[in-house]
């Protein structure tokens, strides 16, 4: 039974997202406030502000905040240890890919057609949204259609997400000066 609770992290993992989403568009914020000298700043700014976001801290952390708070771990699937960066930046490719088709769709509407951002914003919205909706809906059925409760990105990127209390992850040991020096 314990075996099988580890990997029971669906709806942990539904509620971490939006907690992701909420921290995400707090950090972004300040973006409204790019001077407007470079009309797609605001966009590619955002897009790395979410990669930077989700790679970096599960990286370091094991987690994004929502992760974290929900007591999930992002681990190593065959040591169940810490992850790389690389490992950390495979989960992501997908999002980086739709993200990247997106970009490019818009500066083709918007330089080659001639559309304004504003129209092209509308138009693009929507279509990004699907292909999301599409990736979403993919990870989630591959998530049931393993044991440890796989999503495609952790295939790719050979990670498995487990419950914080079944990790033989432990926080570092923290040395004092006085304990080093001495």
């Amino acid at each position: 039974m314990e075996y099988m609770e580890k990997y029971r992290t669906g709806w942990r993992r539904f509620f971490a997202a939006w907690i992701d989403a909420a921290c995400l568009s707090v950090l972004a914020v300040p973006l409204e406030y790019l001077p407007e000298t470079f009309p797609d700043g605001k966009i590619y700014a955002a897009g790395i502000l979410q990669l930077l976001y989700v790679i970096v801290l599960t990286w370091r952390f094991a987690g994004t905040p929502g992760k974290r708070i929900l007591g999930l771990d992002v681990v190593d699937y065959a040591t169940e240890g810490p992850i790389s960066l690389l490992q950390s930046c495979k989960r992501e490719i997908g999002m980086v890919a739709l993200w990247l088709v997106g970009v490019g769709w818009y500066m083709h509407l918007r330089n080659d057609w001639g559309y304004s951002p504003r129209y092209v914003t509308a138009v693009i919205a929507p279509l990004v949204s699907f292909r999301r909706e599409a990736w979403l809906l993919l990870e989630i059925l591959t998530m049931f259609m393993n044991e440890k409760r796989r999503a495609i990105h952790d295939l790719i990127a050979g990670t498995v997400v487990v419950r914080a209390e079944y990790t033989k992850l432990a926080p570092e040991p923290s040395h004092s000066i006085a304990e080093t020096s001495g």
